[in-house]
């Protein structure tokens, strides 16, 4: 049994440093704790499960119900644990550390910030601002690519020219559990048209935030999931209510669609 525990305890610490090229380490997926062992008599670390714990007041807000199935859609992208491709809800657990990439204009950066400001009052969401890449985990650079998005059934060349992923992308990394530890955000400033620069940042970053999928039946373009969106300086009070669902809780392991809503039907039952 101490050699067991000696290796546990080896591997975790290998496994925490080795993110040490971020500011913010990933916490731990579950706790531990010091117990009596009954059969060994002697000390012992075991792991406990957290309880998981909903704030139920989001869920009586008006638009709960349309923000909660415009968030599954996001999130599971119509998938369950029979689809042949199965997608789990992503969190950041650690708090978002920004850095601006020279190449982002001083006009982009203030609009941006300003648009952080947004999401202050979200709970288990932290974002900040460095002039250190090394203290960063978010990215924001500028690129040459030419980025297309073929599969998302856009009715105008207008909202073509205007959609985020046809003028820019975000690529994040995966820790455990579904859990996102640093992005990578890139636009193509090539574009003369400042406004469209903008609204892909706003956009991107926002669905960067829980790698959301742009829902495409969503027709509303004050709403940054809709692929319609068009630029504002203040977020919807329905998109609000999306994050504010989705970092209700932060989960300690991989949650697919199903899961959710038994977790949801067993604590909103009352709702």
């Amino acid at each position: 049994m101490k050699e067991f525990i000696l290796i546990f305890l080896v591997l975790n610490f290998h496994l925490a440093f080795s993110q040490s090229e971020y500011l913010h380490v990933v916490q731990q997926p579950f706790k531990f704790k010091t117990v009596k062992n009954p059969v060994f008599e002697k000390d012992s670390l075991v792991i406990i499960k957290e309880k998981i714990s909903f704030d139920k007041e989001i869920f009586k807000d008006s638009l709960a119900q349309k923000a909660l199935r415009i968030h599954n859609a996001s999130v599971f992208y119509y998938t369950n644990e029979n689809s042949e491709i199965t997608y789990n809800l992503h969190q950041w657990t650690a708090p978002i550390v920004v850095y601006f990439d020279k190449s982002i204009s001083k006009s982009l950066k203030v609009k941006l910030l300003a648009f952080f400001d947004n999401f202050k009052n979200i709970k288990n969401l932290n974002i900040s601002v460095t002039r250190n890449i090394d203290n960063a985990n978010y990215l924001i650079k500028s690129s040459n690519e030419k980025f297309s998005a073929e599969n998302y059934n856009l009715k105008t060349e207008r909202e073509k020219e205007n959609f985020a992923f046809n003028n820019g992308s975000y690529n994040i990394t995966r820790g455990g559990f579904s859990r996102i530890k640093s992005c990578i955000l890139k636009i193509n400033t090539n574009s003369n048209k400042i406004n469209i620069q903008e609204k892909t940042l706003k956009q991107l970053f926002f669905l960067s935030l829980g790698r959301f999928f742009s829902v495409a039946y969503f027709r509303d373009n004050q709403s940054l999931i809709s692929p319609i969106y068009v630029n504002s300086d203040s977020v919807s009070k329905l998109d609000l209510l999306i994050l504010k669902i989705h970092y209700n809780y932060i989960f300690h392991e991989s949650i697919n669609s199903s899961e959710y809503k038994n977790i949801l039907r067993t604590f909103f039952s009352d709702i």
